[in-house]
Parts: structure tokens; C-alpha cells; sequence
């Protein structure tokens, strides 16, 4: 007897298909919406279609929408609507971004420079294993927590410029 799986999209304020997913991995939450049930383990958007489908493109724009029950491809001229509106959103954020990191700078290289005895080496605007390797072993968990927000939000504004600049 084979097992089924439920398999699930959910969906943001206009209708957009945000998240598919099979019971195998996750439970469904209220107002996901059950698209097929079958063996496969992983999602597929449709029962013969490729397993965990892309749901975005490269600019971060849903693919899909859910309209009158059923999963319709989006138009060349809703990616770009889509692309435009994101675009807009995106350059708003960077200065907020910006000055996140400013703000957070100095205590970041401060811990750093503190926790290591002395200026971390950097090549290529990375530090390098050794000094990566002794921020491991002497930070405690609060200075791990700060530093990774801190390159977290280093990543976040760079993939913001780099989706502007295409």
C-alpha cells in the first residue's frame, strides 16, 4: 500500500502562490489550499510537473497566482507590473539597510577586534579562515547572535542592489 501525501499552496494578499509544499515535510496551516493528493513525497505544482517548481524568478516575483480554484501562469506583463513594484519598494529599503549597518559597525568591530587580541585579517572583504576559525571558538553566544544579524543584514542589502542594478 503506498502512502499519499496532500499537497499545499499558500498564498499572500493578491492570490499569489508564495509556498507549495507536501505533508511529508510540513503540516498545512488555516487558509492552505489542498491541490492534489498523490505518492509523490515532494510538491509538484501539477501531479506530472517537475518536483519543488520555482514559485519565484530572479527579481523575486511570484510566478503564480490562484484564480476561480485553479493555478494560472502569470503574463510577461504582470512579471514586469510585479518586477517595477518590487524594484520601488527595494530602494526605499537600502538607506534603512545602510544605516543599520553604520549604526551596527562599531560594535561589531569592536567585539571583533577584542575577541580576536587584535585587527582581523581580511582578503577580498572576507576575514580569513584563521581569524574566522578563532571568532568561533571565543565568542559567546550574544556576540554570534550580533554578528550574524550584522552580516545578515550586509547580505540583505546586497542582494537588494544587486536585484536593482538586474
Amino acid at each position: 500500500m503506498e502512502t499519499t501525501y496532500k499537497h499545499y499552496i499558500r498564498l499572500n494578499d493578491n492570490e499569489d502562490i508564495i509556498k507549495g509544499f507536501s505533508t511529508a515535510f510540513e503540516q498545512s496551516q488555516e487558509g492552505d489550499i489542498l491541490i492534489n493528493e498523490s505518492e509523490n513525497l515532494h510538491f509538484r505544482l501539477f501531479p506530472d510537473d517537475e518536483e519543488n517548481p520555482l514559485l519565484q524568478n530572479e527579481y523575486g516575483v511570484f510566478l503564480y497566482r490562484y484564480v476561480n480554484g485553479g493555478i494560472v501562469a502569470k503574463t510577461n506583463e504582470e512579471m514586469e507590473a510585479g518586477r517595477k513594484v518590487l524594484e520601488v519598494s527595494t530602494q526605499f529599503q537600502i538607506p534603512i539597510l545602510n544605516e543599520k549597518i553604520q549604526n551596527a559597525l562599531p560594535y561589531v568591530v569592536m567585539n571583533i577586534v577584542t575577541m580576536l587580541g587584535s585587527t582581523p585579517h581580511v582578503i577580498d572583504n572576507e576575514l580569513d579562515s584563521r581569524s574566522v576559525m578563532q571568532l568561533n571558538t571565543t565568542m559567546d553566544d550574544n556576540s554570534m547572535d550580533t554578528f550574524t544579524q550584522f552580516i545578515k543584514i550586509l547580505k540583505e542589502r546586497d542582494a537588494l542592489l544587486t536585484m536593482i542594478r538586474g
